[in-house]
């Protein structure tokens, strides 16, 4: 099953990608992507968190989770890139979207967007069908506000009852104004079946293929 990763990682120094500080590591980390890419003949993405720029996210597609579980993450070649990294950067958290789920359709997200806020939502087993259902019946209150809006959401492929959703954004004001909207009153419902949630915003570094 195609999937999405979406890495989570922090650069150990506390600084920003785009700090003087972090030019090798930056160097490093691009030919790295540029090797994840070849490898999995897919375009993949770094983008960095605006709320703590410390954070960044790495995105690509896979064949399976584990095409890049078993087969790239243990190769020599990722070995010997993560090794150059590992002095400036760890791994936060790694999740595997599957953008195609049934209940959501599969958009395109522009991650070279101004703004793409990610959301990470926990529901439990029990919810699952109403938060799928409510997600479904209200989202276009979220795509329409302020003209249409990319979107695209699915559900981790490893990780149970974790639902992660991607939206673009001119900036992270226009982000919380939604917040603060008619539309919002009906799709915030889909709160009543989240046992917690997290939003960060990210703005665009590079992409790759």
């Amino acid at each position: 099953m195609p999937v999405t990763e979406l890495a989570c990682l922090r650069l150990k120094n506390g600084l920003p990608l785009s700090h003087a500080d972090n030019t090798a590591l930056g160097i490093k980390l691009r030919a790295g992507v540029e090797e994840q890419a070849k490898y999995a003949n897919a375009k993949t993405s770094v983008l960095s968190q605006i709320e703590d720029p410390s954070y960044i996210y790495i995105l690509g597609k896979w064949d399976s989770v584990a095409q890049h579980m078993e087969e790239w993450v243990p190769s020599q070649r990722n070995q010997d890139i993560m090794a150059g990294l590992s002095e400036g950067l760890e791994l936060a958290w790694i999740r595997h979207v599957d953008l195609a789920s049934d209940s959501v359709e599969d958009e395109r997200i522009p991650y070279s967007a101004p703004v793409v806020a990610i959301g990470r939502y926990a529901v439990a087993a029990e919810n699952i069908g109403g938060f799928g259902s409510t997600f479904a019946g209200t989202k276009h209150h979220l795509k329409g506000f302020g003209g249409r809006r990319d979107i695209s959401g699915g559900w981790c492929a490893d990780r149970d009852g974790q639902f992660i959703l991607f939206s673009v954004w001119e900036a992270v004001e226009e982000h919380y104004s939604f917040a603060q909207s008619e539309g919002f009153t009906e799709f915030g419902r889909i709160r009543n079946y989240l046992e917690e949630f997290e939003i960060k915003h990210a703005r665009w570094e590079f992409t790759l293929d």
